[in-house]
């Protein structure tokens, strides 16, 4: 795993794919849902540790040069992590259950977990589960902004508080 990482960023692969993928003018919307498409993408076909592995540096490279808003960057992380986990379900090698479970299945059942049955079963509700990760991130991100607003403005008084208060002379 460590290998095919070096290997990738020696390459600069998914540096260029990055590039071309994410950019500073997208908006956070535009943003998060490229990144969980990606990671959900590279675990289904390396596996959760190597594309959580891979894509966490370069992307924290990639945020880090576009000047992006530094609350983001928590839920960006939490993206790869969660895109991998439900990207990885759709191949029976994408995690070490579904490795297990396929080489398990022979032994209890007539037929075999395949990789064609794997994706062709666990592909659609890996694809629901995306979308709801995708839509619980947007959520999540938007009520941190929030409170980061609601706490500026409840640390910085208004002109009539400091009105009230004596802080400044009215006309």
């Amino acid at each position: 795993m460590m290998l095919l990482g070096v290997y990738v960023e020696r390459e600069q692969l998914l540096v260029r794919l990055l590039r071309c993928m994410l950019t500073s003018e997208q908006r956070f919307t535009n943003y998060i849902w490229r990144v969980c498409v990606l990671s959900f993408l590279l675990s289904a076909v390396f596996s959760t540790d190597a594309s959580c592995a891979i894509l966490t540096p370069i992307i924290v490279k990639s945020w880090d040069t576009q000047d992006r808003a530094r609350s983001e960057l928590e839920t960006i992380l939490l993206a790869v992590a969660t895109s991998a986990n439900i990207g990885s379900v759709c191949t029976v090698f994408g995690n070490t259950q579904m490795a297990l479970l396929a080489a398990h299945t022979q032994d209890v059942m007539q037929g075999r977990l395949d990789m064609r049955s794997c994706f062709m079963y666990l592909l659609p509700a890996a694809l629901v589960g995306l979308l709801l990760n995708i839509g619980f991130l947007v959520l999540h991100q938007w009520i941190k902004t929030r409170r980061i607003e609601k706490s500026k403005l409840i640390s910085e008084p208004s002109h009539s508080e400091q009105e009230m208060a004596g802080l400044t002379k009215t006309n």
